[in-house]
């Protein structure tokens, strides 16, 4: 049964059919939602939802529309999919294959002379979207043609796994940051306390985008505790809701933070990643990203001491065996006096 909201300007239509899985699609008008629907409702009546031959009719822009609307869309997506609608928009699903997927890898990486790893990023959330299609729409599977792409990009080494970084802020870098953080030079016209949001990284080991999500209403005082809801998890996309320990300065750097709003600290984390950037650069400190900060944070964990349980609760690592690629520990400090 097909169902009808309007969204400003625009026309929304829904079905949901027993046996059926749930498609929506948006519209200019009325009239287009009601005859796109009856098709889809003609599809699914004569069974022909998962035939072969509508893989002919749909479109990838077709398929990142039904992406878009549904539950299950992802904003780190966002980027990849307007990618795919520049460049593979027109071309329908039957034709989506492993040759043609080479072909367009090659391009991007001769055009936009992208990296190995972001080519695989790139594989992978293509490769989501079609497993979308099939468990949600009902399309037949077409992941696999995704994955010999990948075997044969990867013999040409454009494609790749991301290096698994090594770096830590020296103390000399981190002092050259909060110099100039805590200037007058900065702090006259800045409206975002970044250095304050940097000890807050390393005491804490949160990733920024948890830390300018946090709220007042999840902090516990009294147990120095404060619960990040929907926390990174390999599986579960909301609902994953952690209370951590605020440990070393973490407690008294939140105290220090103005009750201005809902939020502890109301920045926009995608502002900060720009700006970050461009102060390295000012001050000469090379490769150094913010989430180095979370490297650094869980490496002096293990420094001082705690257990590997211990630290995982801190960073929110459900597989103890990723902590590896944080631990930092440098040579000299295995020497004892």
């Amino acid at each position: 049964m097909a169902s009808y909201t309007k969204r400003g300007n625009r026309w929304r239509a829904q079905i949901r059919k027993a046996g059926q899985p749930t498609v929506s699609k948006t519209f200019p008008n009325k009239t287009q939602a009601q005859r796109w629907a009856r098709q889809v409702e003609s599809d699914m009546d004569r069974q022909s939802w998962g035939d072969p031959s509508l893989l002919a009719e749909r479109s990838l822009q077709w398929l990142i529309e039904q992406y878009q609307g549904s539950r299950e869309a992802r904003p780190q997506m966002a980027t990849s999919c307007r990618l795919f609608q520049a460049d593979l928009g027109d071309v329908t699903l039957a034709n989506l294959n492993a040759l043609m997927i080479t072909k367009w890898a090659r391009l991007r990486a001769s055009r936009d002379g992208v990296t190995p790893a972001t080519l695989q990023i790139d594989l992978i959330n293509l490769g989501s979207l079609l497993k979308f299609a099939h468990a949600y729409l009902g399309l037949l599977d077409r992941t696999g043609e995704v994955a010999r792409a990948r075997v044969l990009l990867k013999d040409e080494g454009l494609v790749a796994k991301s290096r698994e970084r090594d770096r830590r802020p020296a103390e000399e870098e981190l002092a050259r940051l909060q110099g100039y953080l805590t200037s007058g030079a900065y702090t006259r016209t800045a409206r975002t306390p970044l250095w304050a949001l940097i000890q807050f990284s390393i005491a804490s080991a949160m990733r920024l985008g948890e830390t300018c999500r946090i709220e007042w209403r999840d902090l516990n005082q009294a147990d120095r505790t404060v619960v990040i809801r929907n926390r990174k998890h390999p599986s579960r996309k909301a609902g994953n809701n952690q209370e951590v320990p605020l440990l070393g300065d973490a407690f008294d750097l939140v105290m220090e933070q103005p009750r201005t709003g809902s939020r502890i600290w109301p920045y926009n984390p995608k502002s900060v990643s720009s700006t970050f950037p461009r102060i390295c650069h000012r001050l000469g400190i090379v490769d150094l990203h913010w989430h180095d900060f979370r490297h650094e944070a869980i490496t002096r964990l293990f420094e001082q001491g705690y257990q590997i349980q211990e630290v995982a609760l801190v960073s929110g690592h459900r597989d103890w065996g990723m902590l590896r690629r944080y631990v930092q520990l440098r040579a000299k400090d295995l020497h004892r006096c």
